[in-house]
């Protein structure tokens, strides 16, 4: 049984970085997929099996650098 908070996870979903820029999934994952391809740049993805997980703290770094927070 999961007990972690959302609030308290260190990764998002691409679906929930969606939602935060305000893009459609899609986008989203061409997003993710460019920046693993670039090496955590802009924002770190952590790939485990099919599924993609952005740092939290990275993705909100992100966000701060492009004025979006």
């Amino acid at each position: 049984m999961n007990t972690t908070k959302k609030q308290d996870r260190l990764t998002l979903r691409v679906e929930e970085c969606a939602d935060l820029l305000g893009i459609c999934r899609s986008a989203a994952y061409n997003l993710v997929r460019q920046a693993e391809s670039s090496k955590g740049k802009p924002f770190q993805v952590i790939r485990i099996g099919n599924s993609l997980l952005i740092s939290k703290k990275s993705f909100e770094e992100f966000l701060e650098t492009n004025g979006l927070m």
